[in-house]
């Protein structure tokens, strides 16, 4: 059987012998011999897996043994090495989800209310669950829950599984929901769609109120994350009455005034 030499810690190349040439120096092994070396290389397996034995060697070193090992056809592991390379840099740029904040009615008036949604832009990765975080400025809308909560999923959601668990806690400045479907192992969306949608109100100052999501926003599948995650935000402009639309109390008294009865 032959072995290959390698440099490990406290030994020479010199003192396990030549790679490829079927030899061990005896100042390598002190005491052990070729067959104890065999066996205990066989006992533990090489890390990769028994390789096959044939073709052009790649050495592998059983660091649990501190044995040699012939490797893979070398041809074969850097073929392999470049397929792996290809799949995991295809799935890279296919994988994640992108999830931006959206609103029917980016201009509205003081004191009224509208919907903010969560929106899936494009069909990527499938996910069946995800953890939704959502900021805004307390100073100028305020959230209004639905009763029930259930409403606020999003249609993408409720299409594809009608029975879903769903936990949501608002506060102050921001709202987390969770949402996880619990029809059978394969249902999952991908989108593009509405997964998630809040309704607020103008507390009745004019400005720009900002949505954005925090860094807890993340996409499910079967338990595992789904990354990346590009999540984007929304900005809704809220206008105050105009100088043309302020009237006197004497004017608008006089617009409202019954019209006289001819006599």
């Amino acid at each position: 059987m032959r072995q290959m030499g390698f440099r490990t810690p406290g030994l020479s190349a010199n003192s396990l012998g030549v790679a490829g040439s079927g030899r061990l120096c005896p100042s390598g092994v002190r005491g052990l011999s070729e067959k104890v070396l065999a066996g205990r290389a066989k006992k533990a397996g090489p890390i990769l897996g028994r390789p096959p034995q044939s073709g052009g060697m790649l050495g592998i070193m059983d660091w649990r043994t501190g044995v040699g090992v012939r490797g893979w056809p070398r041809a074969t592991t850097v073929n392999a090495m470049l397929l792996a390379a290809m799949l995991l840099l295809g799935t890279a740029a296919q994988a994640g989800v992108s999830v931006q904040l959206t609103t029917p009615t980016p201009t509205i008036a003081t004191g009224d209310s509208f919907f903010v949604v969560a929106q899936i832009n494009t069909a990527a990765s499938a996910f069946n669950a995800f953890d939704l975080h959502v900021y805004f400025d307390a100073s100028l809308v305020s959230l209004v829950v639905a009763s029930p909560i259930s409403d606020q999923l999003g249609a993408l959601m409720t299409a594809a599984c009608a029975n879903n668990y769903h936990l949501f806690n608002p506060d102050p400045d921001s709202a987390t929901a969770h949402v996880t479907m619990l029809c059978n192992s394969s249902a999952s969306v991908t989108g593009p769609g509405a997964i998630y949608r809040l309704k607020f109100r103008s507390n009745g100052r004019p400005g720009n109120a900002t949505f954005s999501m925090g860094a807890s926003t993340q996409f499910f599948f079967a338990g595992l994350f789904v990354r990346p995650v590009v999540a984007s935000g929304v900005t809704v402009q809220i206008d105050g009455p105009t100088r043309g639309e302020r009237h006197s109390l004497g004017e608008l008294k006089s617009r409202f005034r019954a019209p006289h009865s001819p006599r």
